[in-house]
């Protein structure tokens, strides 16, 4: 799903449940780690979120700095997808363990 945002919303939220990957295809993100500190040049968010079914917090907080669009892989639909695809699966590493 590609989704368009302004600037200043918020993509993910650090210590909070991670439900998609974001990746940036135009305009630019920051993100602000545990050190407070900024950084730009973001291009994808909560990428660990989508390799294999456990819950994932974000470790970032990120923004749109600019006006972006960004593409945006739903964890559920990846690990339901990947259970119908084994060679693709083995090919990522992905493993389908179930949260506890």
């Amino acid at each position: 799903e590609i989704r368009d945002v302004p600037p200043g919303t918020c993509i993910a939220r650090r210590g909070r449940s991670s439900e998609a990957c974001w990746v940036l295809l135009a305009g630019r993100l920051q993100s602000i780690g545990s050190d407070g500190i900024f950084t730009e040049g973001t291009e994808i968010v909560d990428a660990e979120s989508l390799r294999d079914s456990k819950a994932t917090v974000s470790q970032f907080t990120v923004s749109a700095l600019t006006s972006a669009e960004l593409a945006r892989i739903d964890k559920a639909k990846f690990i339901q997808t990947m259970a119908n695809h084994e060679e693709f699966k083995s090919f990522l590493g992905f493993t389908e363990e179930r949260p506890g």
